[in-house]
């Protein structure tokens, strides 16, 4: 039976979410090197004719040499662009080394989910990729976060390189800045050309779907709360359609409410100011369950213009475990769980619940850490102690080294004691 539990507890948490655009999605940054829209105003993208774009700046270290020549390059027209593109482009010439060129600070607010897109080209590359970035900063301009697209290496032909809608995860989030990088992978390319154009940062309406449990399992089916916070809509009442389906997807409940949502951000006055207005707000949601089970609950955003967000999560409702008689000693058994990853999936206060609910007998994890982390050390101490309150035995594993000891061992990626 612990099996079972185990299973469902693995499979509970936050699914992918689908984000559809449509006309929601407002423009803040576009450039196609000829022209670039910034703070709201379309200007030339070069205005002293330098063949640099203004307002971007370059990536100079050791990694990142001077020498690369980058420039707007492509006055001439060109046969074989792609439908849309300009006539314009940021052009790399390859001759060892990395390569970055890093867009204007551009104002961003934690309230918003936003998407990258550019164009990239290249040629003669054997071992560097290409990709864009997106790093989110505080109001003191100190680096949060940073998301990157895929990289890639065959583009011989015009080719998209997106990262997909996201929410930035710190609420400090205050500015953001696009990179295009051009980066070795291992050897370097002394030759080859890469071009970059069309790049875009659109922003969309924010929604999250979260629940009242870090683990997202539960005992009691009265104490399940959903809550959808919504933020950067163009409509004050938005309807949310919520539904809950059980593990064969059966739906079990089925609500449609009105979000209540208060005035946040307006770009203009007067007859436009309808249209650039958004909105705030949050609404709970206790479904109604009756059984243990595994469950999937989605809210459905609609607006005038349609759907255009759609998030889900999954949960696990069991009956409690009855409480072991440790009276009689350890009782071990061979089934238990290996954490190689320790705190990245779950804290280790949740995790600690979750060994009771699911009837393991072993915990391993890793036990190497920073000696300056006393945080972490007191927080390692109280997850033993409870859970050999549960007769769990914990196995601590010496195996990748904290970050300050790396380099005391080569500071290679992967740096597993047995090697």
């Amino acid at each position: 039976m612990s099996v079972l539990i185990s299973l469902l507890i693995l499979a509970a948490g936050a699914n992918p979410s689908i984000d559809l655009e449509g006309e929601e999605a407002v423009d803040i940054y576009l450039c196609d090197f000829s022209r670039q829209t910034l703070r709201g105003e379309d200007r030339e993208a070069d205005i002293n004719y330098d063949t640099w774009p203004d307002h971007w700046t370059r990536r100079r270290d050791a990694e990142h040499p001077a020498f690369v020549k980058i420039a707007i390059a492509g006055d001439q027209p060109v046969n074989d662009a792609a439908p849309g593109a300009s006539q314009r482009w940021l052009q790399i010439e390859l001759d060892g080394g990395a390569a970055a060129a890093l867009s204007p600070t551009l104002d961003v607010s934690p309230r918003f989910t936003y998407l990258v897109e550019c164009r990239v080209r290249a040629a003669g590359l054997k071992h560097n990729e290409v990709y864009c970035s997106v790093s989110f900063f505080d109001e003191d301009h100190q680096l949060l976060e940073q998301h990157d697209s895929p990289r890639r290496r065959d583009a011989g032909d015009w080719r998209d390189l997106r990262i997909s809608p996201f929410t930035p995860q710190n609420p400090a989030v205050r500015h953001a800045v696009i990179g295009l990088h051009v980066v070795p992978t291992g050897k370097e390319d002394l030759t080859g050309t890469v071009m970059f154009d069309d790049v875009r940062l659109a922003r969309l309406p924010r929604m999250a779907l979260t629940a009242n449990s870090p683990h997202h399992v539960y005992t009691e089916p009265s104490s399940i709360l959903l809550t959808c916070d919504v933020s950067g809509v163009r409509e004050p009442t938005p309807e949310l359609h919520l539904r809950l389906f059980d593990v064969f997807g059966r739906m079990v409940d089925d609500e449609r409410r009105q979000m209540a949502g208060e005035l946040i951000e307006r770009h203009a006055s007067g007859a436009a100011a309808a249209h650039t207005q958004t909105y705030a707000g949050a609404l709970e949601w206790k479904p109604k369950i009756r059984e243990p089970g595994f469950y999937r609950a989605q809210a459905r955003m609609r607006t005038q213009q349609g759907v255009i967000h759609l998030r889900s999560l999954t949960f696990v409702v069991i009956r409690p475990t009855p409480h072991r008689d440790l009276s009689r000693g350890p009782q071990g058994g061979q089934f238990g769980w290996s954490l190689p990853r320790g705190e990245e999936v779950l804290p280790l206060e949740a995790m600690a619940s979750l060994t009771g609910y699911a009837g393991v007998q072993w915990v391993k994890l890793p036990a190497w850490f920073d000696a300056q982390d006393q945080n972490y050390a007191d927080r390692l101490v109280r997850f033993v102690d409870r859970v050999e309150q549960d007769g769990v035995t914990v196995v601590g594993v010496l195996d990748e080294p904290p970050a300050s000891a790396r380099p005391l061992f080569g500071n290679d990626r992967s740096l597993p004691i047995a090697s």
